[in-house]
């Protein structure tokens, strides 16, 4: 019996797949130069399913991919995730940086900067930490 089901359209219609708890099931679409690959399999220990979505370089294969992470049923329960805004960040931090309120806090505003790019890359590893900082004016 099938525990994962996949139908696929393109330019030659529709075609179907199955795949069982022992054997998964994955499958690539992409362009030339992006694509996305996922992956169904049964988790033994917690006895889920679980679902992996990758980005990826597509056809052409140069530049990596990111794994944008594995997913259960649970997470469709949760929140979707607010999207960070690190220019608007990074520009208040800068305006902030000055005297803008009458008061010198540069030492108080790096530390700030610092941490909160800490925290962006902890994040995502592919975040730019120095090109944050710059912005900030730092």
């Amino acid at each position: 019996m099938a525990q994962y089901y996949a139908n696929i359209e393109g330019n030659h219609g529709a075609a179907t797949r199955m795949g069982t708890k022992s054997s998964g099931m994955s499958g690539h679409i992409r362009g030339w130069n992006v694509g996305c690959r996922v992956w169904m399999s049964h988790n033994d220990t917690t006895d889920q399913d679980e679902c992996t979505v990758c980005v990826t370089s597509g056809s052409n294969g140069h530049g990596g991919h990111i794994n944008l992470g594995t997913f259960t049923a649970a997470d469709l329960d949760k929140p979707a995730p607010t999207p960070i805004d690190h220019k608007a960040i990074a520009e208040i931090v800068r305006r902030a940086k000055g005297d803008a309120f009458g008061i010198e806090v540069p030492a108080v505003m790096k530390c700030v900067a610092v941490n909160m790019a800490d925290y962006f890359t902890q994040d995502n590893p592919q975040f730019d930490r120095g090109r944050f900082l710059e912005a900030c004016g730092l």
